[in-house]
């Protein structure tokens, strides 16, 4: 028989006081990891709260731009009572509410567009700023502010302006400086007899063609656009041919040489120029004839035209109206233009 000596009878309860200790830490880390647990499960729960909170108030936005979208459309310039008539939207969920969603006008200005189809273009300007608040489940807030800039660009900014599935063929016998914007929305040749010059932007959807149509190897007198800069410079090429005409070249290197030479003055469907189709009147727009029904608008009225005909066309809105050498106002009484002062203001 093995009998202990006395200095391991003295430690026989070292191993229940290891056991103990050993217990405590478990259960200490035991705790930690259920308190860790029931903090990311909190967290967890707080992110998606925040998440369903956040969505419903984008989804406030997007209503709000929406229906101020369809309401520029039908009222240019609404006014704060038509603006706080934009309600957000319902939610099935009852932890989810608006706070509030506000539409309102901060800023009007006038600017000139820097980029895309309407680059060089006059517009007026005004920024509404549209605001959704909402509050959601878990105490949680979401504030989201979208800045819409919504731009009315004056129709008659043109000073030749060709619809659709026309060609528009400047060709002028004689010398001619030309001022004004041209568009089309078809394709364009150029052609002078004698020089012809062009000031302003030179745009088409389709192509550029440097020769009368009927007459395509004729390209004489080539016509000159100013550039960026305002300097003149010359088109002796165009989408076919390379410099001279003497080489057919691709439409890459057309849009190369084009924006290199004009600087952005000169555009066609390489440069990606897009239609330009007049807004119009619900009582004139016909999508089968976007041009002729656009045409309408600044065509003279006659005997048969309707009450929503009238509204519609221009020339029933005008102040004065110059027809066949007649001047008359706006009620068809004659106007004595030998009496307009200084500021152009006329007296019957």
């Amino acid at each position: 028989m093995i009998k202990l000596s006395p200095i391991y009878d003295n430690e026989k309860g070292m191993i229940l006081s290891v056991a103990l200790m050993v217990l405590a830490i478990l259960t200490l880390m035991g705790s930690a990891a259920i308190v860790s647990t029931k903090t990311e499960l909190k967290i967890a729960g707080n992110w998606t709260a925040h998440t369903r909170t956040f969505y419903a108030a984008e989804a406030g936005l997007e209503k709000g731009i929406g229906d101020l979208k369809a309401l520029l459309a039908s009222t240019p310039d609404p006014n704060t009572t038509q603006l706080a008539a934009i309600v957000p939207p319902t939610f099935s969920d009852p932890s989810i509410s608006f706070e509030s969603l506000d539409v309102e006008k901060v800023n009007s200005s006038q600017i000139v567009i820097g980029d895309g189809t309407y680059q060089g273009l006059r517009a007026d300007a005004t920024d509404y700023q549209i605001t959704a608040e909402v509050k959601g489940p878990a105490g949680t807030r979401s504030r989201l502010v979208q800045l819409v800039e919504y731009l009315e660009i004056p129709l008659f900014q043109f000073g030749v302006f060709y619809g659709r599935g026309v060609n528009l063929e400047i060709s002028p016998g004689p010398a001619m400086t030309f001022n004004g914007r041209v568009h089309s929305n078809s394709n364009l040749y150029l052609a002078g007899g004698n020089p012809l010059k062009f000031d302003s932007f030179v745009t088409t959807v389709g192509n550029v063609y440097r020769y009368q149509k009927m007459n395509p190897s004729n390209r004489s007198n080539d016509p000159q656009i100013k550039d960026a800069s305002g300097s003149y410079q010359t088109l002796n090429f165009d989408h076919e041919y390379s410099r001279d005409f003497i080489n057919p070249w691709s439409e890459a290197e057309w849009k190369s040489e084009t924006l290199t030479t004009f600087g952005g003055k000169l555009l066609d469907s390489a440069m990606g120029v897009e239609e330009i189709l007049p807004p119009v009147p619900d009582a004139l727009y016909d999508p089968a004839n976007a041009d002729g029904a656009a045409h309408q608008l600044i065509e003279k009225g006659t005997g048969p035209d309707s009450a929503a005909m009238k509204k519609a066309k221009m020339y029933y809105q005008a102040d004065l109206r110059i027809v066949d050498g007649s001047v008359k106002d706006g009620n068809g009484s004659p106007v004595d233009m030998a009496s307009c002062d200084s500021n152009a203001i006329c007296y019957k």
